[in-house]
Parts: C-alpha cells; sequence; structure tokens
C-alpha cells in the first residue's frame, strides 16, 4: 500500500518515512497542502493519507474537505489526521471534515502502527464491499438480459428449425440458414453464461474502457482453438 506523508516538518516528515518504510510501505512525501493535494488528485492516488493539519497554502482540514467532496476515487483514501490539538473540539472538528482517524502529536511509533494497520482492514473491507456491489449490480444486468433475450431466442429457433425441415439440403438458402443457426446457438450458449456468473472479472476494450469478461467471471477458460 502506498501512504502519503503531508507534513511540513522536515523532522517529523523524515521519521514517518523512515517509520513507515520500515514497516513495509510505499511512500509518499508533500512538503505542505498544495504538495498534497496535487499527489491526491494524480491518476494513482494513495489509498491513506498521514496528514499535518497545519500546513503552509492549505491546512489539513482544508484538505479533508477537498477530499470528501472529490468524485475522481480520491474520496476513498483513509485519511489520518496528525495534529498537536488535543481538544475534544478540535479533534471532532477533524472527523467532521473527514478525517478517519487522529493521531495526537507527540505520538508513540506502536500507536501509529496500529492506526495505520486498522485503516488497512477498513479499506480492505470497503474493496471486500465494492466488489461485492459490483457482482450484485452484473448479476442483476445479467438476469434481465437474459430474460429479455430467452423468449424471442427460441422463437428464432424454433422458426429455423420449421424452415430446414421443409428445405431441401441442396437449396442454396440451406447453408446460410445453417449459419444463422450456428449464430443464434452461439447467443443462446451466451445467455447461459450469463447466468453462471459468480464474480466481477473485467478486460480491455477499446479507448482505455472494460467490460465484463464473461468467461472467466463465470470461471469458464474460453474454448481452445482447433489446430490448424
Amino acid at each position: 500500500m502506498r501512504v502519503l506523508i503531508a507534513e511540513d516538518n522536515d523532522a517529523t516528515r523524515k521519521m514517518l518515512e523512515t517509520l513507515l518504510v520500515k514497516w513495509g510501505y510505499e511512500v509518499s512525501l508533500a512538503r505542505d497542502g498544495g504538495q498534497a493535494w496535487e499527489i491526491l488528485f494524480s491518476k494513482d492516488p494513495p489509498g491513506m493519507v498521514l496528514l499535518d493539519w497545519m500546513m503552509p497554502r492549505m491546512d489539513g482540514i482544508e484538505l479533508c474537505r477537498e477530499i470528501r467532496a472529490a468524485t475522481s476515487g480520491v474520496e476513498a483514501s483513509y485519511i489520518i489526521l496528525l495534529t498537536a490539538r488535543s481538544e475534544r473540539s478540535d479533534l471532532i472538528a477533524g472527523l467532521e471534515a473527514g478525517a478517519d482517524d487522529y493521531v495526537v502529536k507527540p505520538f508513540h511509533a506502536d500507536e501509529l502502527k496500529m492506526r495505520i494497520q486498522s485503516g488497512r482492514r477498513i479499506l480492505a473491507l470497503q474493496e471486500a464491499l465494492g466488489r461485492r456491489g459490483k457482482i450484485q449490480g452484473v448479476l442483476e444486468m445479467a438476469g434481465a438480459v437474459c430474460h429479455e433475450l430467452n423468449q424471442p431466442l427460441q422463437a428464432i429457433m424454433s422458426d429455423i428449425y420449421l424452415a430446414m425441415l421443409e428445405m431441401d439440403k441442396a437449396d442454396p438458402l440451406y447453408e446460410s440458414m445453417t449459419h444463422i443457426r450456428t449464430q443464434v446457438d452461439r447467443m443462446a450458449d451466451i445467455t447461459r453464461k450469463l447466468m453462471r456468473i459468480t464474480r466481477y472479472e473485467t478486460r480491455d476494450y477499446i479507448e482505455g474502457r472494460k467490460i465484463v469478461d464473461i468467461d472467466k467471471s463465470t470461471g469458464e477458460a474460453p474454448p481452445t482453438p482447433p489446430e490448424e
């Protein structure tokens, strides 16, 4: 996990960096609120932020509000507010601004470590819940698509079958009807796969977009192409 340390005091920032690297975290550093904002609102924001309350350019409280008001993905970051303020009203103000937790300076390294680990557990639960929600959405959409397609597919397949019974195999249209039946069978197979989706897996599509990978989402490997 990558953690952003936003702290204007050089000694404190270095101490925090040393501790987090020792604990196995990847670290990004910011000397003030402006730098922190640039890192947080980049394409790849860190999952957790250690945020000093008092910083130049933008203080921790203001940055908390900016993060929580965002819709780019950074709003999911876990924020631990670092502050020398220990009054209850100050701590409440920090939490109301969007901080998830706080550590009062001066702090013990073990306390900080435990709070970071607690944050990681919460982020893991949020990710699991998010994936579960995506799976539910995919299942509902798959069910609706199958429901709407199955009846017309069955009608088409029946019509093709009856038409082919009355056709001579030498008829030029017979081969075309055979091809149509194969494609309809393929469509029916896709609807059956949609009903067997059990997880959320995607694959690259076009223009940076992703689509649901039906084979992976059902746990079925794609068919092996025939040998030439």
